[in-house]
């Protein structure tokens, strides 16, 4: 199937032999991204074995919230300063460190947020923001990793990072796996991350310039909201359930269904990885063909998912060695089909200068994912958590298709 779609591109956009470096750039950024959810599966099956599923729940609740302050804390920067930095190629130095001050603003706020409103003992509070600060300044540099197209080399050290703290914890004593611990090896693990991109990026970072004061420079916090706006409505949209759980359900229920939603979204991965290496010649087809490319995506899709469930009912049962009924699992097949459909459609949005549609549409699923999120999952549990999911999934296709209608 993808052989035939890009077979297909290939007939209607002309497009050069890719070069092997360029192929092995598209390679290593797919590694990068992918890195990430392979190694939560790796991850949690390690603590789950290792401790407890009540464990990882109670790791999968935490890094909720550590990981939506870090996305906060991005404030759509990478999208902000590519552009910024295609602009102006001579001033890339200065516009990251001044957007990284202002960055560090909100850092400071979501600091004392955190201290007021979340009750965690003096090491917990301490380990999270040493946590949050590695991270913070890591995926600071992402973006220039981005521009330069060192995909090679933050591949590496991402899954070195990752080997590293599986060896970790596969051979720390088990009484010393506690989750201030494991928080605190994962922020160390990380900052080494971050010096290590610090330095192989050192003359794009340093030196810290000081010739202009910080106020009279451009508040990049408000040029970059509207880059910001997307990704904060896509988050909702995604983790509504997932929040819902951790909030009315026991740790062991919030654990299993993060594993299984986890394995259920990396098809959708893939599907990210098809499109986007042709994803500037699809911009140039025509409507009837980009249809014809939805519908070999749909088919794609729909083919695809019916063995990923069967791999994922395997590693749940006999990998995890836990169970679902057949609902989780044919709930889940409903639900990973949509985004195989909407997804060509969200980039014919930003062909047609209609970004606001999408931030609107994703605001839109996640209140609606909210909403029955909290009327049924207390109540019906994980089915109710995964229904909800799907239905969203379905409502989001139904809301990119009205709206696709007026972008042609």
């Amino acid at each position: 199937m993808v052989r035939q779609l890009y077979n297909y591109i290939g007939l209607h956009v002309k497009i050069n032999n890719i070069p092997w470096q360029r192929a092995l750039d598209i390679f290593m950024y797919a590694c990068n991204n992918l890195s990430a959810p392979v190694f939560n599966i790796v991850l949690s099956f390690i603590l789950i074995k290792r401790v407890s599923l009540d464990f990882w729940g109670e790791y999968v609740t935490l890094f909720l919230v550590v990981n939506t302050c870090v996305m906060v804390l991005g404030w759509g920067n990478k999208e902000f300063l590519l552009r910024e930095f295609s602009r102006n190629p001579s001033l890339i130095k200065g516009t990251w460190q001044n957007n990284l001050a202002y960055r560090g603003l909100l850092y400071c706020m979501l600091a004392v947020v955190l201290f007021i409103c979340f009750n965690y003992s003096a090491i917990r509070f301490l380990s999270v923001m040493a946590w949050i600060t590695a991270f913070f300044l890591y995926k600071s540099t992402d973006v220039l990793i981005l521009y330069k197209k060192t995909f090679t080399f933050s591949a590496v050290i991402e899954s070195a990072g990752y080997m590293i703290l599986a060896a970790v914890l596969l051979l720390c004593p088990q009484q010393a796996l506690t989750l201030d611990a494991i928080v605190l090896w994962s922020a160390v693990i990380i900052l080494l991350k971050c010096i290590i991109s610090m330095w192989y990026l050192y003359d794009d970072i340093f030196p810290l310039q000081k010739s202009d004061p910080f106020f009279s420079t451009q508040n990049t916090l408000l040029l970059s909201l509207p880059f910001f706006l997307p990704s904060l409505a896509g988050m909702l949209q995604a983790k509504a359930d997932l929040y819902s759980v951790a909030w009315f359900l026991s740790k062991d229920k919030v654990g299993e269904y993060q594993i299984f939603m986890n394995l259920i979204n990396v098809p959708h991965i893939m599907a990210g990885f098809v499109i986007m290496p042709f994803l500037k010649n699809i911009y140039r087809l025509r409507m009837n063909s980009i249809d014809k490319i939805i519908r070999m995506m749909t088919i794609g899709g729909m083919l695809i998912s019916l063995p990923v469930m069967g791999i994922i009912y395997i590693m749940i049962e006999y990998y995890y060695d836990f169970s679902f009924s057949v609902w989780m699992y044919i709930l889940g097949y409903i639900q990973i089909i949509p985004f195989f459909v909407y997804l060509v459609k969200i980039h014919m949005l930003f062909r047609s200068d209609k970004q606001y549609v999408v931030i609107w549409v994703s605001l839109i699923a996640a209140l609606f994912g909210f909403v029955f999120s909290i009327l049924l999952i207390p109540y019906l549990g994980l089915e109710a958590a995964i229904f909800v999911s799907a239905c969203t999934q379905w409502f989001t296709l139904a809301l990119y298709s009205y709206y696709n209608r007026f972008a042609h």
